[in-house]
């Protein structure tokens, strides 16, 4: 399996989302792929890319991925398939897909994409796309788990009502 952990353990440094981002970067080009995975190194904490749509969803769920980057086209076969089946399975990974097509954006989006980037990807909108999907599912999350809380005060308080 082809695949790069490029992230650090830092034991002295305080919890952020970096250490809890796990990326898993596919692209049907090798050169793209690596390239990616290595420039997000710096602000996610782990990063594995793959060439393969079978090794992508190994690797989501081997390694406990938090977001999916991947291209939309892939060699003969469509990738917006793969984004469906992916979101199917992992409903919980954040999607950033990558096209040069524009025609792609609301095939993938329909797919479960977060966010969508035109291909060639600059490392600065990647890592803002991916701190944007990962802020709006840790808030949703939150948010999820407030209004569970705000739906029964008095069992949360230990009153009783009769």
């Amino acid at each position: 399996m082809k695949n790069i952990d490029l992230g650090s353990n830092c034991n002295d440094s305080p919890p952020n989302r970096r250490q809890r981002t796990r990326v898993v970067v596919f692209d049907s080009d090798e050169m793209v792929a690596r390239r990616l995975a290595r420039s997000l190194a710096s602000t996610v904490s782990r990063t594995y890319w793959t060439t393969s749509f079978k090794q992508a969803m190994q690797l989501i769920a081997e390694k406990r991925a938090n977001v999916l980057v991947s291209d939309c086209q892939a060699g003969e076969s469509t990738s917006v398939t793969f984004l469906a089946r992916c979101h199917a399975k992992f409903p919980d990974v954040a999607i950033v897909a990558m096209s040069r097509l524009p025609d792609d954006k609301p095939q993938a989006i329909a797919a479960g994409a977060c966010a969508f980037l035109y291909k060639p990807v600059r490392t600065s909108k990647l890592t803002e796309a991916i701190n944007r999907v990962r802020e709006e599912r840790s808030a949703k999350a939150h948010s999820d788990t407030s209004d569970q809380g705000l739906l029964s005060p008095p069992a949360r308080l230990g009153l009783r009502i009769s």
